[in-house]
């Protein structure tokens, strides 16, 4: 849906970054962060080319890049939440 959505265009408003392309470039972002964690290749250039560009050129801007955690920062955060649900996981599934 999002790759038809960018289709032909550089942004999801067209020639400029909006508030649709901010919104779902920070989505995508901790997707990615999740991806890395987890060490899972969902979001792959073969299967979303058209994606993968426009999150290229988003993280190529250096008014988006200001926004984020330092990347270790974010990957230590994402791997201490997920620990945690994966803990809360394991527990569930024992008492069950």
């Amino acid at each position: 849906m999002l790759e038809a959505e960018l289709a032909g265009k550089d942004y999801f408003g067209g020639d400029s970054i909006g508030f649709v392309d901010i919104a779902a470039f920070f989505i995508m972002h901790v997707y990615g962060v999740v991806q890395e964690v987890k060490e899972a290749e969902l979001m792959t250039q073969e299967k979303f080319p058209v994606l993968v560009q426009w999150l290229a050129k988003l993280e190529a801007n250096d008014l988006v890049m200001e926004c984020l955690q330092p990347s270790e920062k974010h990957l230590a955060h994402v791997r201490a939440r997920l620990s945690v649900l994966d803990e809360e996981a394991a527990s569930k599934t024992k008492a069950a």
